[in-house]
């Protein structure tokens, strides 16, 4: 295995989630000083943990870099370790590690008359020592971890074997090295990970795991489909919130009141002057649509943009209770803005504001994020206040989930124009069509049942990387639905596409169309089509960069001449047309295109009178075929 490959894809995966909050934050310095409910204090926290975070992103990547440079991707572990710790004991680490370690002090002089108080009463709730430890986080003490080799030895081989199944296992075992680090006590069964000693050791041990193994985390019960649903939804729900989310109009006047009474207020801090004290960062990465804040500017009520923001933090959390301090954040400063002239505002009311809020923010997972939390979260944590905040989380899914949206009257398909099957059912909308992102585009082969009497191609959500071009239709009246019986109808911001199936994609041997844009190939599909039937063997999981693959066996196997598959191809199957119109095995206006689609398979069948109607295409048949129009 590629040990150093598989540490520096973690750090590298926790740069980019550092830099999509560092520019979360920035979006919010820039609005804290307008945002109804939030002190100065919320701005200085913010800034501070914000070049906490910038410093950090930097020394992560002059790790990438220096740990780059002196090993090797064949390194054996204790190498990788050895190099691991050599990188750590550089000088530009070394220079940035004392940056952190200062900005770390900044703040932890800010909050310290906190610090004490939290962490002295052994009395507190566990939710409030976590919090103030993410908040005040011992850098000194977990480099001191990652410096030890038998530490870090522990830790690689721990999430090396991670499995899901049994997370709370791997926690512990990092929880007992740290213990033992400290030359305390290993941790007993009748412990608890939260006592007045330990909550530092948990919330250590359970980030320590979850950096290395959050993506493992988030694949169980992973659902893409269910997470752009929600994602659309929320969407949806954005364009018309405060009607959808029934929101209080008195309570909105008063939130604009105090935002404009701030406005207003001459010796409010400004954003430049926040900004003159921002820590750059060397950014790796462009900037995605859900770090800004343009999009919520748009919306009905853009004074709780902070909150919206702090929700769009929790995908980039590497834990649950990570995930838990953003959304208590977020929970935290919508009750100061809905009670900014003093009232009490009901549980109803401040829910429906933080489902408008969590629309908004337009989460690409909402649900996978709750099943995470759900999963992963300790079982002592349930028994604090975080258990009323994962409720209001689930609850706002199913308010979600619930509401009947204003969705585009339209059908979104991967095709140009409508299919002979369905003209006069469906009208294209539109000339410029829009782009499905997340989609990957599936043709059904042209001899196929499907691509006559359903369609030429579908779209299958995956979540991945994939852009397909897709088109509007209009339906001529509501009963075409009825023909996609075994389709799911999922609503979008473009309309309702049908939901291809995997397991439709293998039985129909459906071909990929990679460039995600049908038009453009269809040839090729038509003649990878084509081809499926002339190969003696089974072409598996058929896509459109094949073709040239899929015709070096072909062009042997017929002893074609032509170097080009395309032209080889279409030209053979157009004369065994033109054989078959002669021989009146197909009608005389038939169209000859040297596409084998499923009459012209038919009339093949017929013609040779295929044994129990199983139709085998050879040169032998082609051959056949074509010299029977000479007899």
């Amino acid at each position: 295995m590629n040990f150093v490959g598989f540490i520096l894809n973690v750090v590298k995966s926790r740069i980019i989630s550092i830099e999509a909050e560092i520019r979360i934050m920035d979006e919010q310095l820039k609005v804290l000083p307008l945002s109804p409910g939030t002190t100065s204090k919320d701005i200085t926290l913010l800034s501070l943990q914000r070049n906490i975070k910038a410093t950090l992103h930097d020394l992560l990547i002059q790790y990438c870099h220096s740990m780059g440079q002196v090993s090797l991707a064949s390194a054996p572990l204790q190498q990788a370790i050895s190099c691991h710790l050599y990188t750590l004991k550089q000088d530009a680490f070394q220079i940035l590690l004392q940056e952190l370690y200062g900005q770390q002090s900044a703040l932890t002089t800010y909050v310290g008359a906190d610090y004490q108080k939290y962490m002295n009463d052994s009395d507190m709730p566990a939710d409030i020592h976590l919090k103030m430890i993410a908040l005040v986080f011992p850098w000194e003490f977990i480099i001191d971890l990652l410096n030890s080799t038998k530490f870090f030895t522990t830790l690689i081989k721990t999430v090396l074997n991670y499995n899901p199944k049994k997370h709370s296992q791997s926690v512990s075992v990092i929880f007992n090295q740290i213990r033992k680090f400290q030359t305390l006590p290993s941790l007993t069964k009748n412990n608890l990970f939260f006592t007045a000693k330990a909550p530092m050791y948990f919330a250590l041990s359970e980030h320590l795991v979850t950096v290395f193994t959050h993506n493992a985390m988030m694949k169980v019960d992973w659902d893409p489909l269910r997470n752009f649903s929600t994602a659309e939804k929320c969407a949806l729900i954005a364009q018309h919130g405060m009607t959808i989310c029934e929101l209080n109009q008195e309570i909105v006047g008063i939130i604009k009141k105090a935002a404009d009474d701030k406005k207003n207020d001459p010796n409010r801090q400004s954003a430049s002057d926040i900004f003159n004290y921002l820590r750059p960062i060397e950014s790796i990465q462009p900037k995605n649509s859900s770090e800004s804040s343009a999009d919520i500017e748009k919306c009905e009520l853009p004074e709780l943009t902070h909150i919206i923001l702090e929700i769009r933090k929790i995908p980039y959390q590497p834990s649950p209770s990570a995930m838990l301090f953003s959304l208590t954040n977020a929970l935290q400063w919508l009750n100061a803005a809905l009670t900014t002239d003093g009232r009490m505002v009901g549980a109803d009311e401040t829910f429906q504001f933080f489902a408008y809020c969590l629309s908004v923010a337009k989460l690409w997972c909402l649900p996978g994020i709750i099943t995470f939390i759900d999963k992963f979260i300790d079982d002592a944590l349930h028994e604090t206040k975080y258990e009323y905040y994962i409720e209001q989380l689930r609850s706002s899914l199913e308010f979600i989930d619930n509401r009947l949206l204003p969705v585009q009257p339209f059908l979104v398909f991967p095709f140009a124009d409508p299919p002979p099957n369905l003209i006069g059912k469906l009208n294209r909308v539109g000339s410029e069509p829009v782009q499905m992102k997340g989609f990957q585009i599936y043709a059904f082969p042209t001899w196929s049942d499907e691509h006559d009497s359903l369609l030429p191609s579908m779209i299958n959500y995956t979540g991945g990387v994939d852009v397909s071009i897709c088109y509007q239709y209009n339906l001529t009246n509501a009963n075409v639905l009825e023909l996609f019986p075994n389709f799911d109808a999922i609503p979008t911001l473009h309309g309702t596409f049908l939901q291809l199936t995997d397991q439709m994609i293998k039985e129909k041997c459906m071909i990929r169309v990679e460039s995600g844009d049908y038009e453009k190939d269809k040839d090729d599909t038509e003649i990878i089509s084509a081809m499926m039937l002339m190969s003696a063997s089974k072409i598996k999981n058929p896509k459109t960069s094949l073709l040239d693959q899929i015709y070096a066996n072909v062009k042997i196997e017929w002893h074609l001449r032509s170097p080009s598959g395309r032209t080889a191809i279409r030209t053979a199957v157009a004369e065994v047309q033109r054989a078959l119109v002669i021989l009146n095995s197909l009608p005389e206006n038939f169209f000859i295109d040297g596409v084998l689609n499923t009459q012209t398979v038919t009339a093949m069948r017929e013609f040779v009178k295929a044994k129990d109607n199983k139709l085998i295409v050879t040169p032998k048949v082609f051959n056949y075929i074509i010299s029977s129009v000479r007899k």
